[in-house]
């Protein structure tokens, strides 16, 4: 029987991360059950929801599986621990593809603030080679046989996936906040709600991203424990949290007098639509218009009137009119 010590850092550790990883992917499905009753987004977006909880309900019953293995199958077989099994290199490939997935969709919404397509480009080309490199880990690990093998010769590609990721998410993050910081007006109403999704793009961001760099740390530092394992196991599940709060916190910014929360998963909402502010009374600044693209963010009832109610269509055009320097008519 292995010591106590090897057994919490190795199989304790795994059991609490499937603990943790099944409770975010609960959370998925609520997220999921709410936003089949309540959104009215387009097909392809709703499809898209479906697609990621399915990757995700994938991912939570190999693990359960795995767990199972290692847990019940072969117990106390140390040696067990350390293979690639096809439980383990099929949790791989779903969260890989989750995770890409979802920042593919954030560097669309990039792409719908900025209406310029080169740095989405380089997040899509990322986001791909994410992808691509997730399935080779799979190929490689199970070839390998066992976790020490792959990582003498395979850990390359590990550190890329990371470092791939990492890269994505900062970029996603910080075009994001740059196109709506440049889009900020002189009402106090629209300001806020850039600033709401500036806070919580970064929040996102911060989370995706220190989870990636805090398994890059371990995988280097700890090689012969399975931290970064366990860590691996829930990554995914924060991106696809991430998505899900994004479509249903949009009631939130719908809510004219609230103040804005600080929420730990918070994210400005991506998607199809695009609202055009004019804002020809901004205070102590030149008439201008100002875009904003928020996918089918439906605006407060603050007298905002949109001037053309195609809020569900595709790269649609509202233009929303303000008509007072000091209230919303």
């Amino acid at each position: 029987m292995a010591p106590a010590a090897t057994l919490g850092a190795t199989i304790g550790i795994l059991e609490i991360a499937v603990l943790l990883s099944s409770a975010l992917w609960g959370v998925i499905t609520v997220q999921v059950y709410f936003y089949a009753e309540h959104g009215k987004d387009r097909a392809w977006l709703r499809a898209f929801v479906g697609i990621i909880w399915l990757i995700e309900t994938l991912h939570t019953v190999v693990m359960w599986i795995y767990i199972y293995d290692i847990t019940v199958n072969h117990m106390g077989n140390m040696a067990f621990l350390m293979e690639t099994t096809w439980t383990l290199c099929a949790s791989v490939t779903f969260q890989s593809l989750a995770g890409s997935l979802v920042q593919a969709f954030f560097a669309y919404r990039v792409y719908l603030v900025s209406r310029r397509p080169w740095i989405p480009m380089v997040s899509w080309a990322g986001s791909s080679l994410r992808a691509c490199l997730g399935i080779a880990i799979t190929v490689l690990a199970r070839q390998s046989g066992t976790l020490t093998q792959y990582k003498s010769k395979y850990n390359w590609a590990t550190i890329l996936t990371l470092s791939t990721s990492v890269f994505v998410d900062v970029t996603n993050t910080a075009s994001l906040c740059y196109h709506l910081a440049n889009r900020k007006t002189g009402f106090q109403q629209s300001n806020r709600v850039i600033d709401s999704l500036m806070r919580w793009a970064i929040e996102t961001g911060l989370v995706t991203s220190m989870c990636a760099i805090t398994m890059l740390i371990t995988l280097l530092v700890l090689p012969h424990d399975t931290v970064w394992l366990a860590i691996l196991l829930v990554y995914a599940k924060l991106y696809s949290n991430s998505l899900m709060v994004s479509l249903n916190s949009r009631e939130h910014l719908r809510q004219p007098n609230s103040k804005d929360t600080h929420s730990s998963l918070g994210m400005v909402s991506g998607g199809h639509n695009a609202l055009n502010v004019v804002a020809p009374y901004a205070p102590n600044r030149p008439d201008r218009s100002v875009n904003i693209q928020m996918s089918a963010f439906r605006l407060p009832e603050t007298g905002l009137k949109p001037t053309h109610d195609d809020f569900g269509g595709a790269e649609e055009v509202s233009s929303i009119e303000l008509n007072k320097p000091s209230t919303f008519d």
